[in-house]
């Protein structure tokens, strides 16, 4: 019986990109699954440590978060993966050393392939490698624009841009709402502040009427709001 990524997948987690696999078709979607083998984590289990062997990871359902150590030794969080994410995959194709330690966030299947299958995954799949290359260069280009808002804006009107391009890479309508599953932690992570932190903007933002929070979820308010929102602060006066 073929097996599958679950979906829909949470497209919020890795910096508003979406996940590779939403852009395979069936055939392609097969190859991969077979190419690699299944495994399920519990929660806080680590799947990769960074500087081990190059290895391609799915995740199937559940989420990981990519971390590294900071100088002091504490764990800093980078991203926070859904299902139909991939990772691992430069450093395989780099043929470099894993960038950073995988662990699961919860319960979770993860897909873990060698780098040698997923190279020939990518030579015999040109439209698996365009799409790589894409989104790839999609998470690239998120990550300088989050660095670029950090130098230039603070924390209120970064996240509200961060929710602008996050709803502008899934195509919603300016008018309407969006509801996302994320928890305050795995956001704060996402943009480099602490949780207490996130947490007096989300407050501020919830006084602006431009977002409500729940447990690991939050309505946003249309595009439309954000964008006027961000236009008023900008303007003199």
């Amino acid at each position: 019986m073929r097996q599958s990524f679950e979906g829909p997948a949470i497209k919020f987690g890795d910096h508003g990109v979406r996940p590779i696999l939403d852009r395979l078709d069936t055939e392609t979607q097969d190859a991969i699954v077979k190419a690699g083998s299944e495994r399920a984590h519990q929660a806080g289990a680590q799947i990769l440590e960074r500087g081990g062997k190059a290895t391609v990871g799915v995740v199937m359902n559940g989420r990981v978060q990519l971390s590294i150590s900071g100088p002091d030794g504490d764990e800093v969080k980078l991203s926070v993966l859904g299902p139909g994410h991939v990772f691992g995959e430069l450093s395989a194709l780099l043929g470099k050393a894993t960038m950073y330690t995988i662990s699961a966030v919860e319960a979770c299947r993860v897909l873990i392939i060698p780098a040698d299958k997923w190279s020939d995954l990518c030579n015999r799949y040109p439209d698996m490698a365009l799409v790589l290359l894409k989104e790839t260069s999609a998470k690239l280009f998120a990550l300088l624009e989050n660095f670029e808002d950090a130098k230039r804006f603070d924390l209120d009107e970064r996240l509200v841009r961060y929710f602008v391009r996050w709803s502008l890479s899934q195509e919603a309508d300016c008018d309407d709402e969006m509801s996302i599953s994320v928890s305050q932690s795995d956001l704060a992570a996402m943009l480099g502040v602490s949780r207490a932190t996130m947490a007096r903007s989300l407050a501020s933002l919830r006084r602006n009427e431009l977002c409500e929070t729940g447990y690991r979820e939050m309505t946003i308010a249309p595009r439309r709001c954000l964008t006027q929102w961000l236009d008023q602060t900008r303007r003199p006066g």
